[in-house]
């Protein structure tokens, strides 16, 4: 389903990846991707590779779109698309969690930094925080109305009546690895969301 949404990695304070998603952005489905990977992953040895990944240049980006076939039109047709999606999967909106594994298995280049997404918070209906500095998965939530006090988006400003995404969970990565599944841990939370 099409649910926008934000998979971020902070490493020493500062954003390695912020990488925007279409689909499927809901607790039960990135987000149990994401506990997942979390739950399973040798997280020193993920540490050690995010620290090797890199944003992509917009000039490399451009480049790829050439390739594609991608004119100055800022259109893409579906042909185009479908070749874009087979040579970089990597930088396409349909990549989501898989992201993580990308990196685990030594993948560094990664879609530009789109942290300022967290401000449209009718857009952005989840994001997911990999805090790496303090070990916590942070959850965020869409379609806040209200002023943002706590969380790392009390800075940004909303737009269209909407405020950023606001703190939804924190999970400390303990918590995620002595659960059965990311998908267990996921449905254990998902009855706390404002409806």
């Amino acid at each position: 389903m099409g649910t926008r949404h934000l998979i971020c990695i902070v490493q020493n304070n500062k954003y390695r990846l912020a990488q925007y998603g279409q689909w499927d952005g809901y607790l039960m489905g990135q987000g149990a991707d994401i506990a997942e990977f979390l739950r399973t992953a040798d997280l020193d040895d993920f540490n050690r590779k995010v620290k090797r990944i890199r944003p992509i240049s917009a000039k490399d980006l451009q480049q790829k779109l050439v390739s594609a076939g991608v004119d100055d039109s800022g259109w893409m047709s579906m042909e185009q698309s479908a070749r874009l999606q087979e040579r970089c999967p990597h930088l396409m909106r349909d990549f989501g969690a898989k992201v993580l594994p990308y990196i685990m298995g030594g993948g560094r280049e990664v879609a530009q930094l789109n942290v300022e997404f967290a401000r449209e918070s009718l857009f952005c209906e989840w994001a997911y925080i990999i805090n790496l500095d303090i070990g916590v998965l942070e959850i965020y939530k869409g379609f806040n109305k209200n002023p943002v006090s706590i969380g790392r988006f009390t800075k940004l400003m909303g737009s269209d009546g909407y405020a950023p995404v606001k703190l939804f969970k924190v999970l400390t990565f303990d918590e995620i690895r002595a659960a059965a599944s990311g998908a267990a841990l996921m449905t254990s939370i998902k009855g706390q969301v404002e409806e």
